[in-house]
């Protein structure tokens, strides 16, 4: 059967517990990735806007490097999408018990290895102190389950990304690492992508559940060097050629879940994206819109169409090379676009006000019951704050690795740098 666009839809539970489980996601951000090759200092560059309603957890920390003994155990947590995302010690002194505070409890535990790499982190890891960095953006798909204590799968995104912080020296290894603990633990949630990137290369990673008992499904594609690439809650690697391991990594059951559910048939081309999406969740152009501006600002010189029947028909490539390298500038001018100059300017017309504010707060009851959305742009209203992440192989790691912390929507915002050789996160963004 074809996909079902339209919903983010946690699939065979009580509506009670959907909601549970949608309520605990960052079910809006958008991820951005420029490959050394593209960028006009040959760093590698990669953003993310955490978008979630408040009282959403804004800090950021550094988690040490650690030593562990053999047969260690390492928790595994649910990180919860409000403050405090997480109470204990395990994390650094950030997330401490303060009054009234009580310690959050694991939900399982894996075999944990003898030594952690450190690494900045907020509600997913960030940068790791070999210059591994990891962006994320959720996306519909067509299984989806609930974790640990109400479903069957152990690891959510937010934990995934901390073990490849931990455990992973290159993006390459990240990516190992994250797809083989997913399939053996189990993914939590719905469809997830994150963009890992070193000094040297970028992967985009897809994730689901491989059934309603948990496992899961993976891929991940290497962005070609001199391209850039966005993902905005839809995934977007297609045909895979697993005969190309330099450039194609899967899970060993990829085609197996697909041919079970009727989604494939044997001895074509598998194609993730049409395989694998429900298509644009909550209403069309949420998703799409946003891939067509980016599109525009990196590669205006080749015009594409802001309009399609269904984003399932995929309008835009995965992969371009922009007009011109790119830098940090144009990746923070990106994060704070809301379609200036475009038809679909916010800051313009009756509803920006006489101020002309691009913020479309979300609809109450009576906006509800009349049809259409507003524009899902790429600073967003919700937006609790946004990184930019630079690695540069050209200096030693503590000074090439920085994550730029930007607090709030992103177009009202001042990017803060925090280095890897600091070792800690500014006072202000830790608290």
């Amino acid at each position: 059967p074809a996909p079902t666009a339209g919903k983010l839809e946690v699939s065979g539970l009580p509506v009670n517990k959907r909601n549970r489980a949608l309520r605990r996601r960052h079910t809006g951000c958008t991820s951005m990735a420029a490959t050394p090759g593209a960028t006009v200092d040959g760093t590698t560059l990669l953003s993310q806007t955490i978008d979630d309603y408040p009282p959403g957890d804004t800090r950021a920390n550094y988690v040490p490097a650690r030593d562990h003994p053999k047969g260690a155990m390492r928790p595994i947590f649910e990180w919860e999408a409000v403050y405090p995302r997480y109470v204990g010690t395990e994390y650094g002194e950030m997330y401490h018990p303060t009054a009234g505070q009580s310690p959050s409890k694991p939900i399982g535990e894996i075999p944990q290895v003898e030594h952690t790499y450190g690494y900045y982190a907020a509600d997913y890891g960030l940068v790791n102190e070999h210059q591994v960095g990891i962006v994320e953006s959720t996306a519909s798909s067509r299984i989806a389950v609930l974790g640990r204590p109400d479903g069957p799968a152990l690891l959510g995104m937010e934990e995934l990304t901390r073990l490849g912080m931990e455990r992973g020296r290159t993006a390459r290894e990240a990516v190992t690492t994250i797809g083989a603990l997913a399939v053996k633990y189990g993914f939590a949630g719905a469809g997830e992508s994150i963009f890992i990137g070193d000094t040297k290369e970028v992967w985009v990673f897809h994730v689901l559940a491989a059934s309603l008992n948990g496992s899961a499904v993976w891929a991940a594609q290497r962005v070609p060097d001199g391209h850039v690439a966005i993902v905005a809650n839809f995934f977007i690697i297609r045909e895979l050629n697993l005969s190309d391991s330099a450039n194609f990594l899967a899970s060993p059951n990829i085609f197996d879940v697909a041919r079970e559910n009727g989604w494939y048939q044997p001895g074509k081309p598998l194609d993730f994206a049409k395989t694998y999406s429900a298509g644009e969740y909550f209403s069309k152009y949420y998703s799409g819109r946003r891939m067509w501006r980016f599109l525009q600002l990196v590669r205006p010189s080749v015009p594409l169409p802001a309009t399609y029947d269904t984003l399932l028909s995929f309008p835009y490539p995965s992969f371009v090379r922009p007009d011109l390298p790119l830098g940090l500038a144009d990746f923070r001018r990106m994060n704070r676009d809301y379609y200036g100059g475009t038809p679909y300017d916010l800051s313009a017309g009756l509803s920006a006000g006489p101020l002309g504010s691009p913020r479309r707060y979300a609809p109450g009851p009576a906006e509800n019951s009349m049809p259409g959305n507003w524009e899902r742009t790429i600073s967003n209203f919700k937006t609790l704050y946004s990184v930019i992440h630079q690695l540069n192989g050209r200096l030693p790691d503590s000074l090439g690795g920085v994550v730029w912390f930007g607090a709030h929507n992103p177009h009202a915002t001042v990017y803060y740098p925090m280095p890897l050789g600091a070792r800690q996160a500014p006072r202000a963004v830790s608290r």
